[in-house]
């Protein structure tokens, strides 16, 4: 089945799956279940295996504490992200069927694509998210009804497969307590043999137990390398366009005369070309008299067209300033950064470089007599 016949490698897909996955929601991954305080690991078909290792640390029954389970993993990869999901109806133990979530999101940014009921445009703005929106069942306490989680994948001691490890929200506190231990080593996380076990109901506490063996280290960097666990921690997850609002751009104040970049002459000033002429080839400038009159330009140069009063006025064009600009009144243009001229039959420049103004003849001839000619 890996190795497609000839007569289908050219044939295109209908999308089907992926149009599945839209309406049904996929799958959930192997994951590592914390239910009722166990350990237990769920594959893709829903199958289930508890894990049987319990600690037995002498210390801990001296302070009359029963021995727990626990399990050893070792870290492979952390969503960029924190989770966050989102349930419309009442966890009910003894349901025979799993409920995905009416929302959920593990973009950072809004609701999945793959959520059956987005709540908000965005994650930030979504009242879900907010602290008291729901009451928590343990504590009493206020508690954000959207809640918090953080996706990781595992490998699991004695399995050669990766696992999704769902940190709920009142163990994020100890599991960041943790990875701040590895800050400034020489190794991190993905290098040390992990043990998880219960302090309280539903909270894990994590605890460097060791160094991996060399197999689980291998095959760590394996999938790592290969991104076997993007999908698995939801970093492939991207929001729902149609919820997602437009960018606002603030309106941005020009200063007067304000000319936007790459701006022509025939946009600046609404002549068009004609469709019938040729555009002559370009050639070096030609310095234009400056007794010449508004409406002369050097032949094959770069001079801009001007209006007389015989010609025509040119047709106003359609909005052409840049969507940035506030809307213009219909107006005959204006000049723009005009310098004062000494000729004054010149043409006032309106892009390029102007001409600078005289030098005042009283401070050039102080300038003179201070330093010297």
């Amino acid at each position: 089945m890996n190795q497609l016949p000839d007569y289908l490698q050219n044939r295109q897909s209908r999308g089907l799956a992926e149009r599945v996955s839209q309406n049904l929601g996929t799958s959930s991954p192997p994951y590592l279940s914390l239910k009722d305080n166990r350990f237990t690991l769920v594959d893709a078909a829903g199958n289930e295996q508890i894990i049987p290792t319990y600690e037995m640390d002498p210390n801990k029954l001296l302070r009359g504490q029963a021995p727990g389970p626990y399990a050893d993993i070792v870290i492979i990869d952390v969503n960029n992200h924190v989770s966050r999901i989102f349930y419309d109806q009442d966890y009910d133990p003894t349901a025979q069927s799993y409920q995905p979530p009416a929302c959920f999101s593990h973009n950072g940014v809004g609701p999945s694509k793959l959520a059956s009921s987005p709540q908000s445009p965005t994650c930030a703005a979504c009242p879900n998210a907010a602290w008291g929106s729901a009451t928590s069942n343990v504590s009493g306490k206020g508690i954000p009804a959207c809640a918090q989680y953080q996706l990781v994948a595992v490998l699991v001691a004695g399995h050669d497969m990766p696992f999704l490890l769902r940190i709920p929200p009142n163990s994020l506190k100890n599991y960041r307590a943790y990875a701040e231990q590895f800050r400034g080593r020489d190794f991190d996380m993905d290098t040390v043999l992990t043990r998880l076990s219960f302090v309280s109901q539903g909270t894990l506490v994590f605890i460097p137990s060791g160094w991996p063996p060399q197999q689980m280290i291998a095959l760590s960097d394996k999938l790592y390398a290969a991104k076997a666990t993007d999908a698995m921690i939801g970093r492939l997850d991207v929001p729902i366009q149609g919820m997602l609002p437009a960018p606002q751009t603030p309106p941005q104040t020009q200063p007067v005369g304000f000319i936007p970049p790459q701006t022509t002459p025939q946009q600046l000033f609404g002549a068009q070309p004609a469709a019938s002429q040729p555009t002559p080839p370009a050639a070096p400038p030609t310095a234009t008299p400056a007794t010449a009159s508004p409406s002369s330009s050097a032949p094959g140069g770069r001079g801009r067209r001007r209006n007389t009063a015989a010609a025509a006025p040119p047709a106003q064009p359609q909005q052409l300033q840049a969507p940035f600009m506030e809307p213009q009144p219909q107006v005959a243009p204006q000049p723009t950064f005009t310098q004062p001229s000494a000729q004054p039959n010149s043409p006032a420049q309106t892009f390029g470089m102007a001409p600078g103004v005289p030098p005042n003849a009283e401070v050039t001839n102080m300038l003179d007599n201070l330093f010297g000619k």
